[in-house]
């Protein structure tokens, strides 16, 4: 059923005032909507303003609205911001590149060349 809604929407907001990463921001973009979307927590780490979507202030519901009012009267926009959303979730958050993070992080933790630990003990 998300999968049905992502596929069916033309974009994704989220008007949060506190947010880490979350998941339903990493689902749409994967699904390649665009986003309007609250600049707080990590999400400005994830989307950069003009490009994958737009940012907006919290607690501003005008601006919020005319950024999606802005994006819906500009169709190639939207598609080209979609399409620049999927490819950045892509980049940052496949399942390769969170592995590949996760053994640069172990590495940095055990010093240079310690590597994954020994599953033999």
């Amino acid at each position: 059923e998300k999968a049905r809604l992502l596929a069916a929407s033309d974009l994704f907001l989220l008007p949060s005032y506190a947010e880490g990463l979350p998941y339903a921001l990493i689902e749409a973009m994967a699904a390649g909507l665009p986003v309007v979307a609250t600049a707080v927590g990590a999400i400005p780490d994830l989307v950069t303003d003009g490009e994958q979507g737009l940012l907006v202030p919290a607690a501003n519901a005008e601006t919020i609205a005319r950024a999606v009012r802005t994006l819906a009267g500009d169709r190639p926009r939207l598609a080209r911001m979609g399409e620049a959303a999927q490819a950045r979730v892509r980049e940052v958050c496949s399942v390769e590149r969170m592995v590949d993070r996760l053994a640069e992080i172990y590495d940095e933790l055990g010093g240079a060349g310690a590597g994954w630990p020994s599953l033999a003990g």
